[in-house]
């Protein structure tokens, strides 16, 4: 389905690459026409929209995934830019590929959660049985409320925060959800989004958000890729446990994995920063007390998504994100008659496939990218 641009006519200056696009169909494996030099804009993947509009001579199109995997949108030009202190901001639930000859990236290309605002193709808070989401928090007793686990995608999420773990709360104890299990592959087999985290127990209160899963974006040149700003997909922040009010409060939810980043041309030069961080758990809520904090967004960096604050004495603190080797943390417990932390998300997947020797420059990956040399 074409939604905008130029159309997919192939003109006579522009010939079809020979080089196979990875996911993408045999009909869209070629640059467009027009370039296209981003200014400050938002995608929605969902329904193709781009504000402000794509300029002609560029296609958009929603198409299926080759072999396999969920409807893409791809945005074709000749030649494609961010430039510095620009922000192309993607949600919506198909991930994003851009194909052109060649490709610079000085700004930022940003396809992250934003607490429970999933990536381009990350999980939100409707998909709760799908692969990788951490399970919900539970409720015991009369005050034990347990934290949502964190989403998984390259390694497990972490285990939400337990409560009633002191003696004296007896069999009282509401154990933490667990942490969403690994999935996928090293080498992106299929494009796909991160996955969210569980929900925090709340019996009287509104049930705080997830944080959802970080966006899969895939950039392909079929000349060379340039990154000297920033590619994010990190997983967002867990909802806080709230204080709801004559002595009751409840647990934090869950942080959002980190998605996948997928590079693709015969030479890279990585000078910037590429990121799939894992979201950080909320914080517990506290009665007599305060709000939990959200946990912290992925960011593109190496620095963790912090977990949230507890609200108070009833309260317990959210779990980190996970950042490159370094896997998130569980989210802290609370002894008795209190309201636990979300467990943190996992990171996601990043690769690089280019020709052998085409990977230059010494930016910051996390985690590290797989290379992948085939094909070219």
């Amino acid at each position: 389905m074409d939604v905008g641009g130029g159309g997919d006519d192939v003109p006579p200056d522009v010939a079809p690459s020979l080089r196979d696009i990875p996911h993408v169909p045999a009909t869209h494996e070629m640059p467009g026409i027009g370039d296209y030099m981003f200014t400050n804009t938002t995608i929605d993947t969902t329904t193709g929209t781009i504000q402000p509009p794509a300029p002609e001579g560029v296609v958009v199109a929603m198409v299926m995934q080759e072999p396999s995997g969920d409807e893409l949108l791809v945005i074709r030009a000749h030649a494609i830019s961010i430039p510095a202190a620009t922000a192309v901001t993607v949600t919506g639930t198909r991930p994003l590929v851009l194909i052109a000859d060649t490709i610079t990236i000085a700004g930022l290309l940003d396809g992250s959660a934003h607490a429970s605002v999933p990536g381009p193709g990350g999980m939100g808070a409707t998909a709760v049985t799908k692969t990788g989401r951490g399970s919900d928090g539970v409720h015991t007793g009369a005050s034990q409320d347990s934290g949502g686990g964190g989403g998984a995608y390259a390694t497990n999420g972490a285990t939400g925060g337990a409560s009633g773990t002191a003696t004296s709360c007896g069999s009282e104890l509401a154990n933490g959800g667990a942490g969403g299990q690994s999935w996928g592959t090293p080498t992106l087999d299929v494009l796909a989004g991160g996955a969210a985290g569980g929900i925090g127990s709340a019996v009287s209160c509104t049930p705080p958000p997830i944080g959802a899963g970080g966006g899969a974006i895939q950039v392909s040149a079929f000349t060379s890729l340039a990154i000297t700003g920033a590619v994010n997909a990190g997983g967002g922040g867990g909802g806080m446990g709230l204080n709801c009010g004559t002595n009751d409060g409840s647990a934090a939810s869950g942080g959002g994995s980190g998605g996948a980043i997928y590079l693709d041309a015969p030479l890279i030069e990585l000078a910037g920063v590429i990121a799939a961080n894992g979201g950080g758990g909320g914080g517990g809520g506290s009665s007599p007390g305060t709000n939990g904090s959200v946990g912290g967004d992925g960011l593109p960096s190496t620095m963790y998504a912090s977990g949230g604050a507890a609200g108070g004495s009833y309260g317990a603190n959210g779990g980190r994100g996970g950042i490159g080797t370094a896997g998130p943390t569980a989210g802290g417990n609370h002894t008795c008659d209190g309201n636990a932390g979300g467990g943190g998300g996992s990171v996601g997947y990043i690769v690089m496939h280019a020709k052998a020797g085409g990977v230059s420059g010494t930016g910051v990956q996390s985690p590290a990218a797989t290379l992948d040399t085939t094909g070219f």
